[in-house]
């Protein structure tokens, strides 16, 4: 388990993690052809991937109670052939 705390305001922490166009100003911006899909619902698909990098993260959220909890599975992409589902949560 990792735990992070961030010193910022609850609401633009929401907005950082259920929009996609928040995500491209913060998730691997340096990569200029990242692309991302947030449809921030419970059941809703979350991807964020660099083809060029050869990397991507996707999900599905699983918890949204806006401003309050968030909560998604996590799987990297291409780093074994049947990764694992993590999960991510908000306190």
């Amino acid at each position: 388990m990792v735990t992070t705390t961030v010193a910022a305001p609850p609401d633009a922490l929401w907005r950082a993690w259920t929009r996609a166009e928040a995500w491209a100003r913060w998730w691997w911006p340096h990569w200029p052809d990242s692309r991302y899909e947030v449809d921030a619902r419970p059941g809703g698909f979350y991807r964020a991937c660099s083809p060029g990098a050869g990397v991507g993260v996707h999900g599905i959220f699983t918890q949204v109670d806006p401003g309050h909890r968030l909560a998604m599975t996590w799987t990297w992409e291409g780093e074994v052939a049947d990764p694992p589902r993590e999960r991510v949560w908000s306190r």
